[in-house]
């Protein structure tokens, strides 16, 4: 990644990350974003925990960090959407709020939708390797945090690719007061 992926973080992004951030903005603004956040309802009873917290950085109710740390972060459908030179220091964010497990879903390939400059809205298109490569480095600095990144690709190459250090193994259940 280079020293200059280093040097970027939550509070200082990329222009490249900024510039997609305004993109995703006004994409949710005119509703040609579904997002895959579900802040009520079936979802935390699905999960068996007592609340959810959701944050996207392009829809304004979830654009807020959320405070403190979780049992379990779930990150599907954003990472190809984040620039290359950005991956770092999101990923370790997603480690940095679990205290138990990281779940990530990433496509491989091109999306079928474009953003309103007319780019590929997946602007990370890399094969498994380039993710788990990734994930283990983030992974290092979280000792004791399971984790799990299904890469997908659709298409004649089409699979899904589990990598992660979580194969085999059985969280407890949470807790819930």
């Amino acid at each position: 990644m280079g020293k200059a992926a280093e040097a970027h973080s939550r509070h200082n992004p990329s222009a490249r990350y900024r510039r997609l951030l305004e993109l995703y903005r006004e994409m949710h603004v005119r509703g040609e974003l579904t997002r895959g956040i579900a802040p009520s309802g079936l979802f935390p009873a699905y999960w068996g925990v007592e609340r959810i917290v959701c944050f996207d950085p392009a829809y304004e109710p979830f654009s807020r960090p959320p405070q403190g740390r979780f049992d379990g972060v779930i990150c599907t459908d954003v990472l190809e959407h984040c620039p290359e030179t950005d991956l770092a220091w999101i990923i370790a964010e997603l480690f940095g709020f679990a205290r138990r497990f990281v779940f990530a879903s990433i496509a491989c390939h091109p999306a079928v939708k474009r953003l309103p400059n007319g780019e590929n809205a997946h602007c990370t298109v890399t094969p498994p390797q380039f993710w788990d490569e990734l994930f283990i480095s983030a992974a290092n600095g979280c000792p004791g945090v399971l984790w799990e990144a299904r890469a997908y690709t659709e298409g004649s190459a089409g699979g899904d690719v589990r990598l992660g250090n979580a194969a085999g193994a059985e969280l407890s259940p949470v807790a819930i007061a």
